[in-house]
């Protein structure tokens, strides 16, 4: 089972994925936004009922915010504008620190994901497992 500190950092991940604002959540959810931000930071568990109305809000698969082996997500920094983009990959054994060129795979998978034609330059970060 994981923390509810770490499944609240998935909560905060998939919400900025999603492009959402903590406002938004609280009013699907039907909770105030103080609550969310005590969701996010661990402080506050999610019921079962607010994690599904968060996934579909989220259009991810409750299971992704529960598994023991996550999704990871990576902020990426490239030619998409200014703001970040947040990219959800499934955790496999394939990102792994001793594959020969994982920035190579790295952008390889984000451009399958985001059906990218072309990133001329990227940089990324992993920014929760």
């Amino acid at each position: 089972m994981i923390s509810s500190v770490k499944l609240g950092q998935r909560i905060r991940l998939a919400r900025e994925k999603a492009n959402l604002s903590q406002d938004q959540v609280a009013k699907h959810l039907g909770i105030h936004r103080p609550a969310v931000t005590l969701i996010e930071s661990g402080k506050r568990k999610i019921d079962s009922l607010e994690l599904l109305k968060f996934s579909y809000l989220v259009k991810e698969d409750v299971a992704t915010f529960l598994q023991e082996e996550p999704t990871v997500y990576l902020k990426i920094y490239g030619n998409q504008g200014p703001k970040p983009l947040i990219v959800s990959l499934p955790a496999t054994g394939k990102i792994v620190l001793a594959q020969e060129n994982p920035v190579e795979f790295v952008r390889q998978a984000i451009q399958e994901k985001i059906c990218a034609e072309r990133l001329e330059e990227i940089d990324f970060e992993l920014i929760a497992s």
